[in-house]
């Protein structure tokens, strides 16, 4: 087991689960993995997070390995709890994967962890099994910051399909949240807030094809108002897509001449 633990984004966890989980589909969009993805692929996301952080994690949710189940050819897993009342030598376990970034904390009578997003999602790179997030923590839970990730990655994507936008199970699903909790986030943001919106286009394509896509998008209004998020997460991007060798310009271009005609 490695001394030094590599310390991963929340971001890069998520991509790397899919990387795991959805590799063939992953590689459609164009992604290359980093080293630490390639680690995590070769299956050392538990020599990353250690042996005691996996128990502890696996402890957390109540994973029982007979409780998983296979659909469309991959594996899931719905936890019935996600908290972890620790006291002791479990303390520097958790400490240290709150850390990292994937754990979150509150007081009860002892310390009370639970994991988030993207503990879920290193922990379904462990044990290869897609992981849910419906079980409660025991804490009240905002959803909004993580539907608004999964919103602002779409929204800056220069790969194929970014003209689609996500329905609000495909939010859910990426964002690994309950499909209710997603919906009335979605309704949050859009009615209280102002933050997102619900779009439709239909018609038919050059060749005559009936086409029909609706979903939820950023709003300008969150768009002015994080206008510095915004730009560094489309930046980020442009980085990205030039690394594998892709002509950003040239193709928003063509998509750009595509859309007039």
């Amino acid at each position: 087991m490695n001394e030094e633990k590599i310390i991963l984004t929340p971001d890069q966890v998520a991509a790397i689960e899919h990387l795991v989980l959805h590799k063939s589909k992953w590689r459609t969009r164009g992604q290359t993995m980093t080293l630490e993805e390639e680690k995590i692929m070769q299956g050392c996301a538990r020599e990353i997070l250690g042996e005691a952080a996996v128990e502890k994690m696996e402890h957390c949710i109540g994973y029982d390995p007979k409780r998983v189940y296979w659909r469309g050819g991959k594996k899931y897993y719905k936890p019935w709890r996600n908290h972890f009342c620790a006291g002791g030598s479990d303390l520097e376990v958790w400490d240290g994967l709150k850390k990292q970034g994937f754990a979150e904390s509150g007081t009860v009578k002892k310390v009370n962890f639970w994991l988030n997003n993207a503990g879920l999602s290193i922990l379904s790179a462990a044990e290869r099994v897609y992981i849910y997030n419906d079980a409660a923590s025991g804490n009240e839970v905002d959803a909004s910051p993580e539907v608004i990730r999964v919103l602002l990655d779409h929204a800056v994507f220069c790969g194929y399909g970014n003209w689609i936008p996500p329905s609000a199970e495909g939010i859910a699903k990426a964002a690994r949240l309950p499909l209710k909790l997603t919906r009335e986030t979605l309704k949050y943001l859009r009615d209280e807030r102002g933050y997102v919106k619900h779009i439709y286009d239909g018609g038919a394509d050059d060749e005559g094809f009936p086409y029909c896509t609706h979903g939820w998008i950023l709003s300008e209004k969150w768009i002015e108002e994080h206008k510095e998020r915004y730009k560094a997460a489309q930046r980020a991007e442009y980085e990205r897509m030039e690394q594998i060798g892709y002509d950003v310009e040239k193709e928003m271009e063509k998509q750009r001449e595509g859309a007039c005609t």
